[in-house]
């Protein structure tokens, strides 16, 4: 899968300080996109950049907190005012929340992973249509993920927020397609990023996880780096809608999240906040 591009292009990677945001940054950017960096955290941030900039690459960093409704403008104008236009926007960014039980989740949690996850994600879909309509057409790609259609325990605002970036996803397509902007996603499975890491560590000493795919393992960023490139570039011209799964088969297994008894409690034991 080639996401080759005839002319020097723009992309827009949020959450690409480290983990599968970095591994699509690095993707688009050795590909020959001139690509905007932003993260929350500016120190991951200038060091994902530095090791790309040291390869002689185009990019450019934007440090911005994504639950700010003005972050989503702010960067779609970083990189048309740097590079002109936008060709490719990949939603990464998310905010995962506390792992706990509905019942004790508060609900000032679900709004801020719904304000990641879904509000900017929209947003910057938004204000980066309205330039990409002007040049011609683009490309969108939203990072889902497994979960939606396969909910680990402990985790309902995070599975529910990507429920919707699924449905946003077949929304934007269905009303961005006579503008010639194609919206898809990919849906990655348990991915071996720097949170699988800890949860490894964490579980250090007691039985091994479930294996977390029908593969046997765990996928790499850079494995779903190769969807998100795909689905953004020239190959893909005809694809729009689509939800791509990059999970190993994991949700055709219909396996259990490789960590959810690090997560599981007793619901009569726990303090519940109503």
């Amino acid at each position: 899968m080639s996401g080759a591009v005839d002319s020097p292009a723009v992309a827009i990677v949020t959450g690409a300080g480290r983990g599968i945001g970095r591994a699509v940054a690095a993707r688009f950017a050795r590909h020959g996109y001139r690509t905007l960096l932003t993260d929350i955290d500016a120190r991951e941030l200038e060091v994902a950049a530095r090791a790309l900039a040291d390869e002689g690459l185009d990019i450019a960093t934007h440090a911005e907190e994504l639950s700010d409704p003005a972050a989503p403008k702010r960067i779609v104008d970083a990189a048309r005012n740097r590079w002109g236009q936008i060709d490719a926007l990949v939603n990464n960014a998310a905010f995962h929340g506390s792992r706990q039980s509905v019942l004790n989740t508060p609900m000032a949690e679900w709004e801020q992973v719904f304000r990641v996850n879904v509000f900017a994600a929209a947003a910057l879909s938004r204000q980066a249509a309205m330039v990409m309509a002007r040049q011609g057409g683009g490309a969108i790609v939203n990072i889902g993920s497994v979960q939606f259609d396969l909910p680990a325990l402990s985790y309902a605002a995070y599975v529910s927020s990507k429920g919707a970036v699924v449905a946003m996803t077949r929304a934007l397509a269905a009303e961005l397609g006579n503008l010639n902007i194609r919206v898809n996603g990919v849906a990655p499975g348990v991915i071996a990023s720097e949170a699988y890491r800890d949860s490894l560590e964490r579980l250090a000493g007691s039985d091994a996880p479930p294996l977390a795919s029908l593969l046997g393992r765990a996928g790499t960023p850079e494995e779903v780096a190769n969807a998100v490139l795909f689905l953004a570039g020239k190959d893909a011209s005809f694809i729009t809608g689509a939800m791509l799964a990059v999970d190993g088969g994991r949700a055709h297994s219909r396996r259990h999240d490789p960590f959810q008894a690090e997560f599981e409690h007793d619901l009569s034991q726990e303090d519940q906040d109503g």
